[in-house]
């Protein structure tokens, strides 16, 4: 077998030397000493293929043991810097559009000191062997031109001798490894060489599937950002709710600390906050931002997006905003929400979590959402127009029914009025609080169909002028249910059945307890205390008084018996005010 230094005569000169004289024996003596040379060599040879065979075996047990994608530089730094004795080492990663180098990773006494610093292309030596595509032995930094001086003695840390060899796969730089000062105060060597390089290489392939799966990942989290914020559009009720999804679904995606949505106000002249996420999102809520003040003011104002990396460096960052919630905004991304050329308002996403940055990726996805948002915020501002003017014709159409009746004038009014105050302290959501007004305003719309003479009749009715009576629920929800708006099914149900009992003994359906639609049981509720505060031709009216007690009587039996609750705290609480 051969060795490096060996050659094949050295067996034929022992068994030559050792059958003759001095001169023979001279011959043994340096044949042996060539011998003892090569099974050092050989040893030396071994040891260098048993290390580079134990960090082989260390870079594959990293692989199979981290914990997630993220943490492969950090671990595979920290078995290449142990593996060739390094006292720091570093992982560098080229940024493909600038061509810059980052510190990845940083290990060693001054380790996230370094990390603030780049590299541009060929800077330093990391940067000449990411330019040349060569690795780089250099045994006094000192003495090399290439060498950033400049790092070292900014950081505090003397660097002797370094090693940095190029990370790529495919044909791709990936970036460069570093290893700086042997322990062992050697130089690093070409034994140190072919140790790191097959670990660069098994590196970059591992970083390179790494970075290829977490961009799957992300395009994932996008795609289901996209489908979450159109089943949002399509499902929400409400704008507010549908920017609270939006931007609560842009965080988790962009894994960003904080969001905001704000709104031009009328006069145009400040932004509003609509919807404000993380930990000072309430706070920020009540403050207004001047057009062209601020980063959010300057999207605004200019009407184009805006990504501000460091706001430190930035002079449009004023940190008013900051100084009033104590929020440290670092990283800003902002997008105007705009139709055509009409601004509507901002959105903006702060602070990417766990040290990552924002980049012009993630403005281009903030840009899209800020379309969607623009669409929804005009649409539900085209939407509550048309509800306005529905709910006023509605209004107006039950006001002149109403008027044709001496007892009745202003009922309808003073019902819906009442129960907007019930239902606020009910709690109940928007839709919800839209169709009890119209309900309560449209609640006698069906004795249009009932003949005056039943309806002004000053005595008792019969019982067939009862039955017909009791038809008036049934006509006023056959009128409304063709009516096409997206309250008026649930408002022809509630007029439906606002003559239910709780208990089940009502009309016309015989409904009880929460089968009957809540608008119904409120209206029900609030019309009867107004029908006997009122009076009618057949009965005297009742002070308020008397009025609660009898909802407090048949609260279980005729009344939902929370809705007379809440009606008559109401009432105490407020009285005349209400």
């Amino acid at each position: 077998m051969e060795g490096p230094g060996r050659t094949d005569q050295g067996a034929d000169e022992l068994a030559e030397a050792g059958s003759g004289g001095p001169r023979e024996l001279r011959a043994l003596q340096r044949a042996l000493l060539r011998r003892s040379r090569d099974l050092q060599l050989l040893r030396q040879e071994n040891a260098s293929l048993r290390r580079r065979v134990e960090a082989l075996e260390a870079a594959g047990t990293t692989l199979v043991s981290a914990a997630n994608l993220t943490e492969l530089p950090r671990l595979l730094t920290n078995v290449i810097t142990a593996s060739v004795g390094a006292d720091a080492g570093s992982l560098m990663l080229r940024d493909p559009a600038t061509g810059k180098l980052h510190f990845e990773v940083a290990t060693g006494e001054k380790g996230e000191e370094v990390k603030r610093f780049e590299l541009g292309p060929g800077e330093g030596i990391a940067g000449w062997v990411a330019e040349t595509g060569q690795p780089a032995i250099v045994a006094d930094a000192a003495q090399d031109p290439r060498h950033r001086h400049d790092i070292p003695a900014e950081i505090g840390y003397e660097t002797r001798t370094m090693l940095a060899v190029p990370m790529t796969a495919g044909g791709e730089l990936i970036g460069v490894i570093e290893v700086l000062n042997r322990k062992d105060g050697h130089p690093f060597d070409e034994a140190d060489l072919r140790l790191l390089e097959p670990l660069a290489s098994l590196a970059a392939v591992a970083i390179q599937r790494a970075h290829a799966y977490l961009d799957s990942e992300r395009r994932i989290r996008e795609l289901g950002l996209f489908i979450g914020v159109g089943q949002a559009v399509s499902g929400a009720t409400e704008l507010d709710e549908l920017l609270d999804t939006t931007m609560t679904m842009a965080a988790e995606v962009l894994n960003a600390e904080a969001s905001a949505c704000m709104q031009l106000d009328d006069s145009g002249e400040y932004l509003a906050f609509t919807v404000a996420t993380g930990e000072k999102g309430e706070a920020v809520k009540e403050l207004r931002i001047p057009v062209g003040e601020g980063v959010a003011g300057w999207v605004a104002q200019h009407g184009q997006p805006l990504l501000v990396a460091d706001t430190s460096k930035d002079p449009r960052f004023t940190g008013s905003v900051d100084e009033q919630t104590h929020f440290k905004t670092r990283s800003i991304l902002a997008a105007p929400m705009k139709i055509k050329d009409q601004l509507l308002g901002v959105l903006e996403v702060l602070n990417p979590r766990g040290g990552g940055q924002f980049d012009e990726h993630h403005l281009e996805l903030l840009c899209t959402l800020a379309s969607w948002a623009a669409i929804a915020v005009q649409n539900a501002k085209l939407l509550a127009s048309t509800r306005e003017l529905f709910v006023s014709t509605v209004d107006a159409l039950a006001a002149a029914l109403d008027a044709s009746h001496p007892y009745t004038q202003g009922h309808s009014r003073r019902v819906a009025r009442l129960c907007a105050v019930v239902a606020e302290r009910m709690g109940l959501p928007a839709a919800i609080r839209e169709s009890l007004h119209l309900t309560a305003v449209l609640h006698d719309f069906g004795k249009i169909g009932i003949p005056a003479s039943i309806l002004d009749k000053p005595g008792p009715l019969t019982a067939a002028e009862w039955e017909i009576m009791r038809q008036h629920p049934i006509l006023g929800a056959e009128i409304v249910k063709n009516i096409s708006h997206p309250t008026m099914k649930r408002v022809s149900q509630a007029l439906r059945h606002h003559h239910e009992w709780w208990d089940g003994s009502g009309y016309p359906d015989g409904l009880a307890g929460e089968q009957i639609p809540v608008e119904a049981r409120i209206v029900a509720t609030v019309d009867a205390f107004c029908v006997m505060i009122g009076g009618r031709p057949y009965q005297p009216p009742r002070t308020p008084e008397a009025a609660e007690e009898e909802l407090q009587r048949c609260a279980g039996t005729q009344f939902d018996p929370e809705a007379v609750a809440v009606f008559v705290a109401v009432r105490q609480e407020l009285g005349d005010r209400l």
